[in-house]
């Protein structure tokens, strides 16, 4: 399964706890996502994953990626800059 695949399927079956391993995999991945997987996916879901990708092209040393999608889900606050250095 594919990871658009899993977050497609774990919105619709829910089973959420698929859909934030899925997401980190489409930020660290070096291949951009294809035309037909943004099509595939919501709105929300593109966004997640750009933002995340844009963080982790930002920041060295590389950032924890499952942080920053939890971040970016509104699932955890975001790191303070005096917190994010250590």
């Amino acid at each position: 399964m594919t990871p658009v695949d899993q977050i497609i399927l774990g919105r619709d079956l829910d089973i959420l706890h698929w859909i934030p391993p899925a997401y980190a995999l489409l930020c660290v991945r070096k291949k951009r996502l294809s035309a037909a997987e943004i099509a595939r996916l919501e709105k929300e879901d593109i966004f997640i994953i750009f933002s995340v990708r844009e963080k982790i092209k930002s920041r060295h040393p590389p950032p924890d990626v499952n942080r920053l999608v939890a971040e970016a889900m509104g699932t955890l606050p975001p790191l303070s800059p005096s917190s994010s250095s250590s």
